[in-house]
């Protein structure tokens, strides 16, 4: 594995686990506003939705890149042993 791929890989982990930790943050600060100012924080919402996505987006990333990406093994089953080869 060369230099730049283990940066990226690692990258993509950080970056991820930077992002949760952000929403888990923003969540329990929107809850405490609501909650004691009675007063949401009106962003929250929005920009956790966005990491969401980035963070489902690096998550699939990093997880193809380890091998642990999940497959449609009952649909690759029904190929040819041909086809399976090119898939």
């Amino acid at each position: 594995m060369s230099k730049v791929q283990w940066v990226a890989g690692h990258f993509e982990e950080v970056l991820g686990a930077a992002l949760l930790s952000a929403m888990a943050c923003l969540a329990f600060a929107n809850v405490v506003t609501r909650y004691l100012f009675h007063y949401p924080l009106a962003f929250t919402e929005e920009i956790e939705v966005n990491s969401l996505v980035w963070l489902t987006m690096l998550g699939t990333s990093a997880a193809f890149r380890k091998g642990c990406h999940l497959r449609m093994l009952f649909i690759y089953d029904k190929f040819s042993p041909l086809l399976q080869k090119i898939v």
